[in-house]
C-alpha cells in the first residue's frame, strides 16, 4: 500500500505543468543551462522515449513528436 501512494505521489509531480518561465524556455541562456535544466525535469521514461528514432510528444514540456 505505501508502494501505491509512493507511485501515485511520484507521478503527480512529473504529471506537473511546466511554468512559462523554465529556465530551458529561454533562448538568452546557453544552450548547456537550458538542455540540462530540460533533462532535469524529465522523468526516466521520457528520456528513454528520447533516445529512439520516432518519439512521442511529450506535451507537459512542449516537445513535439519527431521522426529521424
Amino acid at each position: 500500500m505505501k508502494l501505491f501512494f509512493f507511485l501515485l505521489w511520484a507521478s503527480a509531480g512529473a504529471l506537473a505543468q511546466v511554468p512559462a518561465d523554465a529556465p530551458f524556455k529561454n533562448p538568452d541562456l546557453a544552450p548547456e543551462k537550458r538542455a540540462a535544466d530540460l533533462v532535469s525535469r524529465m522523468t526516466l521514461e521520457e528520456k528513454v522515449l528520447q533516445m529512439q528514432n520516432s518519439t512521442p510528444a511529450l506535451e507537459r514540456l512542449d516537445i513535439p513528436a519527431y521522426y529521424w
